[in-house]
């Protein structure tokens, strides 16, 4: 039983967004019903969108980030495998800096710029 919790656990870390997601989004949603029960009325008059703007960016951030990973997971398997594993936590910094920009980087920035076509 405990060797099942640390697996589940491990893969809670890996793939993060499986609790990072709805959780954000949830305090997207709940955050201005809340913020009007306890302040009550005048908390309107503070719009709840100066807020949820930026709860929405972070909400964005983690969608794109996850997309990101789950991208180079399906596409580079091999370079995903090796990102988890040890070597390449012993390669020097300007080999991480650059394995970092050409995959992650640019796949990150080809969804902001879909992003940017669609909205």
């Amino acid at each position: 039983m405990k060797k099942k919790i640390t697996k589940f656990i491990d893969f809670l870390k890996e793939f993060d967004f499986l609790w990072s997601l709805p959780m954000s989004f949830g305090i997207f949603i709940i955050y201005p019903i809340i913020g009007e029960h306890i302040w009550g009325e005048g908390f309107s008059s503070y719009s709840p969108e100066f807020f949820q703007a930026g709860l929405y960016a972070g909400l964005i951030a983690i969608l794109f980030n996850s997309m990101t990973q789950m991208g180079i997971y399906i596409n580079f398997p091999e370079v995903y495998e090796y990102y988890l594993k040890d070597g390449f936590k012993d390669l020097p910094t300007w080999q991480k800096v650059i394995i970092f920009f050409s995959v992650y980087g640019l796949f990150f920035f080809s969804l902001l710029k879909i992003w940017t076509v669609v909205v």
